[in-house]
């Protein structure tokens, strides 16, 4: 017999069902930063999930976050506990809107932390937004920036554009946060002229930013770039086998 059994979809779990981790029997003096730097979730998947590069949301059942309140208890708990003051939150992204609500939360508490987050360069994260996440503790934001091209932005369906990108690296900078622009190289459809435009522009605001990171486009199962691979001019390959383990590939 010839049965085919189909698995129930995951049930997604909400942020404020599951404990906070336990540090106490960890070293965090042991580390090698000058102190302690901790990584958080406030939320689980991504909230644009439009971006037809990216992979991340299968790891994912859908997107959820906590609560303002219940995120920042958390990290009230671990300063009080631990003694922990350094905190990277390492969300896929932090929307405008949370970041507002998060620090606003941080200051009601009058919670004196640091912290990190990842953000996409969009008009809403506005001076009030900046300037109001630099009181809350914000010291670091790294900027899923990509490119200064805009038909490379639209190609990859970010649902930003250079212009707005270079504005919030301005705000950000003067509201006093460090900038990091995380840039891909390689896209599907860039071409010289868009690279130096790309590179001029990166120049251009170098005075604003503290860091680029720069990484080569990589093709993804099952992103939307892959299933539409022939409408971007892709040709997907084998995949490359980097090594054998106990008889089995290790895959690019």
């Amino acid at each position: 017999n010839n049965i085919t059994k189909s698995n129930p979809a995951p049930t997604s779990v909400r942020p404020e069902m599951l404990p906070s981790p336990d540090l106490s029997d960890l070293s965090l003096k042991s580390y090698l930063n000058p102190v302690p730097v901790v990584p958080v979730l406030f939320s689980r998947g991504c909230k644009w999930r439009k971006c037809r590069f990216c992979s991340h949301n299968f790891s994912f059942s859908g997107y959820r976050k906590h609560s303002f309140e219940c995120f920042v208890n958390t990290l009230s708990y671990y300063k009080l506990q631990n003694g922990i003051s350094m905190f990277y939150i390492a969300d896929q992204y932090i929307s405008a809107e949370d970041l507002l609500g998060i620090s606003e939360e941080i200051l009601r508490q009058n919670l004196d932390i640091r912290f990190h987050v990842m953000g996409r360069p969009s008009n809403d994260y506005s001076p009030k937004v900046l300037e109001t996440a630099f009181a809350a503790g914000c010291r670091w934001i790294s900027w899923g920036a990509e490119t200064f091209s805009s038909r490379l932005l639209d190609i990859c369906n970010k649902g930003t554009n250079p212009t707005d990108i270079v504005q919030v690296l301005k705000n950000s900078k003067k509201a006093g946060i460090s900038n990091l622009a995380m840039m891909i190289f390689g896209l599907p459809g860039s071409n010289d002229f868009e690279l130096q435009q790309t590179l001029d522009t990166a120049s251009n605001v170098s005075d604003v930013v503290d860091a680029f990171t720069s990484s080569c486009f990589q093709l993804f199962e099952h992103t939307p770039f892959f299933k539409r691979a022939e409408e971007f001019g892709l040709i997907p390959e084998e995949r490359e086998t980097l090594f054998i383990v106990s008889g089995k590939p290790v895959h690019s």
